[in-house]
C-alpha cells in the first residue's frame, strides 16, 4: 500500500476519496505488460483498486474504485463497457472515464453527456426506479487501455460487494486492491477462498481497516464441467455482522437469525379478502385429498396471475400484500409465493417461504449467511410424506414438477411461527426421475428412403427440454421440431405433444415423419444409421491440462430404443459389436436384436451426479465420445441373391 493511502487513511480521510483525485494524464504503454499475462488474454486489468467505507453512524456504504483495464483484442471489448446500475438509495455521486491509445497518450475523455443513462429493467418490469448509467469506451484499434473511476453511496443496504480479484475468464490482472475501513461497534463478517488474510489496521480507537492486495494473475480458460469460478481463483465475501434497512433490523450471524429478519417482512403480508376465501372453499368444497387441494389451489394462482418483474416493496427484498396480488392479477417471484401461501392458508394447509439460488446463485455455506447466495422464492408444502417444492413464477410449470434448478439446493426455509429460518435440502433425485425414453419404429424401403414414428416419454427435470413444444402455438412447434432434429431428408407428417400432471407429471412427444435417402446406398447394400436421434451435442475437446476438479451437476437417464424394418429382399450383413461401459460418472449399454425381418438398437444411457479429480475430465470425454460412436455406427443391409437363378 502506497505511503499517501497510509497517511489518508491514518488522517482519518475517507480512502475512496484518493480514487477520485486522481485523474490520470497519461497511461503506461502497452509494451510494458509481461507475456505471462498476455498470453491466452482478452484483456489485462493493469490496476483494480476497490475502496469501501462504512460509516455506522450513518448506516452509509460509500464504494469507489478505479480501474485501467488494456483490451487486448475484439473479444475483449466489453471489459471496457462501464455499467454502474443505482437508484435512490444507490446515488452515483461521480463518474468518469479516459481512453489511451496503445503507446498511452491520452485520446478521450468521457464525462457529462457522454455518460449514458436508462432504465436497468426491460418493459416487462412495471414498477422500478432502478437504473443504470454507462460508459462504453473504445477504440477501433487494438490494444488500447481504459481508465474508469467512479464513487457511489449506498443510504441502504444489506450486503457488502465481494471481491474477485481475477476478474473474469482470459484476463490478466497486474495489481489488484481491497480495503474496506469499519468501525469496530458495527463490524463485517467475510469468508475467504484462495486468498490470504488481510493487513487488518486499527487507524483509530474504533476503526479498523483491512486490505487484500493481490499481483500478476494469468489468465485463465474457462472449462467444461468444472467447479465456480470463485472455487478456482481467489474471492472474498462480505457481509455487516448485523444491518439497519428501512426501519428494520437484522443479523447475518447465522441463518436462522437472517431468517429472523426475512420472516419479520413477510408476516404482514398474508392478508385476504372474504371474496378470497370463499373463492378457495368454493374450489376445494368437495375434495378431501390435500395433495389435491393443493394442486387445485396452484393451478388456481396460475390461472389467474402473471409474473412481473417488480423491483419495489422494502427495496425488493419484501412482497406485495396478497390482496394486491389478488386486485391486480400480478407479482414477482416473492409476491406470487406470499399469494399462493395465503390462499393455502384459507384451506389451513401450512406451507413456507423459501429462499434459493438459482442459475448461478445457490446457498453455499452452512457457516456463512448472505443476502447474495439468494436470488429466488419458491414455496415449500410439507406433507405427510415428503414435501412439494412449487415454483410459482411460471404459469405453465407442472404441479410438483422439480426442474434442475431446484435439485439438490440448500433453502432458507422461513418459519413464521418459530420467527426464524433454516436451511433445508431440497430432493436429489438420482437419473431414473430425471429421464427420457424414446421409442422409433422405421419402415425402409430398396432406395433408402424411409417412414418413421417416434415416441419419447420424459419426466424430471427432463420435462423443460420439450417446455418449447409444448407450450408454443402449432406453426411454431413445427420450426422447433425441425431444428431440433436438424436431418438431411426429415419432413413431418404430424406431431403431437401433451403433458400429464399427477405425483409424477410426464410429458410425451408423438412426430410421425419420412425421409428421403434415410439410409446411404452403394450397389447391393444398404448403411443405417443405428440411432439417428441420438449422440450428445458439443461435446468439449480434451485437453492436456486440466484446473478444476470434473464436476456433474445433474443426474439423468436416456433409453433410446430403434426398431428396423427391413425393407423386403434384404439380410443383415453386419451388426455392431455391443458395448458395455461402466464408470463412476455414467453407464453406456447398448445392445443389438435381430429377429424376423426387423432389427431393433437399445442404448441405455445413465449420467450421474459426480464431483471427481480433474484427472478424470478427459476419461469422461471419451466416455461421451463413445456414446456418440454407438449411435453413429452402422447396420449394413446386403441385397439378398437370387438362388433359383443361380441354380
Amino acid at each position: 500500500m502506497n505511503h499517501l493511502y497510509m497517511n489518508l487513511l491514518k488522517f482519518g480521510v475517507c480512502a475512496f476519496y484518493l480514487v477520485c483525485i486522481w485523474l490520470p494524464l497519461s497511461a503506461q504503454p502497452t509494451t510494458v505488460i509481461s507475456d505471462s499475462l498476455k498470453n491466452g488474454a482478452d484483456a489485462v486489468y493493469r490496476k483494480y483498486i476497490t475502496s469501501i467505507e462504512y460509516s455506522s453512524s450513518s448506516n452509509k456504504l460509500t464504494i469507489s474504485r478505479h480501474i485501467e483495464v488494456t483490451v487486448l483484442n475484439e473479444k475483449g471489448r466489453f471489459h471496457s463497457d462501464f455499467i454502474v446500475p443505482y437508484d435512490a438509495d444507490k446515488p452515483i455521486k461521480n463518474m468518469i472515464a479516459y481512453l489511451y491509445d496503445d503507446n498511452g497518450k491520452k485520446i478521450k475523455t468521457f464525462k457529462g453527456d457522454e455518460i449514458k443513462d436508462y432504465s436497468l429493467f426491460s418493459e416487462s418490469t412495471l414498477f422500478h426506479d432502478n437504473r443504470q448509467k454507462q460508459i462504453e469506451v473504445y477504440a477501433p484499434k487494438y490494444p488500447y487501455t481504459a481508465v474508469f473511476e467512479y464513487t457511489q453511496q449506498y443510504n441502504q443496504f444489506i450486503g457488502i460487494p465481494s471481491w474477485y480479484p481475477q476478474v473474469g475468464y482470459r484476463v490478466g490482472v497486474e495489481y489488484t486492491s481491497f480495503s474496506i475501513t469499519y468501525s469496530n461497534y458495527s463490524p463485517v463478517r467475510y469468508k475467504l477462498f484462495n486468498i490470504p488474510e488481510p493487513v487488518k489496521e486499527s487507524l483509530q480507537p474504533d476503526v479498523t481497516s483491512l486490505t487484500w492486495e493481490l499481483q500478476n494473475l494469468k489468465p485463465i480458460n474457462e472449462e467444461s464441467f468444472s467447479s465456480k469460478f470463485f472455487e478456482q481463483t481467489p474471492a472474498l465475501m462480505l457481509v455487516p455482522e448485523c444491518f439497519s434497512y428501512k426501519g428494520t433490523n437484522g443479523c447475518f450471524t447465522s441463518w436462522g437469525t437472517y431468517g429472523e429478519w426475512v420472516s419479520s417482512l413477510i408476516k404482514s403480508r398474508a392478508d385476504y379478502s372474504d371474496d378470497m376465501l370463499h373463492t378457495v372453499q368454493n374450489l376445494i368444497k368437495n375434495v378431501s385429498n390435500e395433495k389435491e387441494k393443493i394442486r387445485i389451489i396452484y393451478k388456481y394462482m396460475q390461472d389467474h396471475t402473471r409474473y412481473v418483474s417488480i423491483q419495489l416493496g422494502l427495496g425488493g427484498y419484501q412482497p406485495f400484500p396478497a390482496t394486491q396480488v389478488e386486485a391486480t392479477g400480478w407479482g414477482d417471484c416473492k409476491a406470487l409465493v406470499n399469494y399462493t401461501k395465503t390462499l393455502l392458508s384459507l384451506a389451513n394447509i401450512k406451507s413456507y417461504y423459501c429462499e434459493i439460488g438459482v442459475s448461478n446463485t445457490q446457498i453455499m455455506f452452512d457457516d456463512f449467511p448472505s443476502a447474495g447466495q439468494t436470488n429466488h422464492i419458491i414455496l415449500g408444502v410439507p406433507l405427510e410424506s415428503d414435501t412439494l417444492w412449487l415454483e410459482c413464477t411460471d404459469q405453465h410449470i407442472p404441479f410438483g414438477y422439480l426442474p434442475y434448478s431446484l435439485q439438490n439446493q440448500k433453502v432458507l426455509w422461513v418459519d413464521e411461527s418459530k420467527n426464524t429460518g433454516y436451511l433445508v435440502n431440497t430432493p436429489n433425485p438420482d437419473g431414473n426421475y430425471n429421464s427420457r425414453k424414446r421409442y422409433i419404429e422405421f419402415n425402409l424401403d430398396s432406395s433408402g428412403n424411409a417412414q418413421g414414428k417416434m415416441l419419447t416419454l420424459v419426466q424430471g427435470g427432463e420435462i423443460s427440454k420439450l417446455f418449447p413444444e409444448l407450450w408454443a402455438p402449432s406453426e411454431e412447434k413445427e420450426r422447433i421440431i425441425n431444428n431440433k432434429y436438424s436431418v438431411p431428408g426429415f419432413k413431418i407428417t404430424s406431431f403431437d405433444y401433451t403433458l400429464k400432471e399427477g405425483d409424477h407429471a410426464l410429458a410425451t412427444e408423438k412426430i410421425e415423419m419420412t425421409f428421403n435417402k434415410f439410409a446411404s446406398k452403394t450397389g447391393e447394400r444398404l448403411f443405417v444409421k443405428s440411432n439417428l436421434f441420438g449422440g450428445i451435442s458439443e461435446i468439449p475437446v480434451k485437453t492436456k491440462y486440466r484446473r478444476s476438479p470434473l464436476v456433474i451437476r445433474h443426474s439423468y437417464f436416456h433409453s433410446d430404443t430403434v426398431l428396423f424394418n427391413l425393407p423386403k429382399g434384404y439380410d443383415v450383413e453386419y451388426i455392431p459389436q455391443q458395448k458395455v461401459i461402466s464408470k463412476s460418472f455414467g453407464e453406456l449399454v447398448t445392445r443389438y436384436i435381430i429377429r424376423d425381418n426387423e432389427i431393433i438398437y437399445v442404448r441405455d444411457l445413465k449420467i450421474n451426479r459426480y464431483k471427481g479429480s480433474s484427472k478424470e475430465y478427459n476419461d469422461f470425454i471419451d466416455f461421451l465420445i463413445q456414446v456418440n460412436r454407438s449411435d453413429e455406427q452402422n447396420i449394413i443391409l446386403v441385397k439378398k441373391r437370387d438362388t433359383e437363378h443361380e441354380k
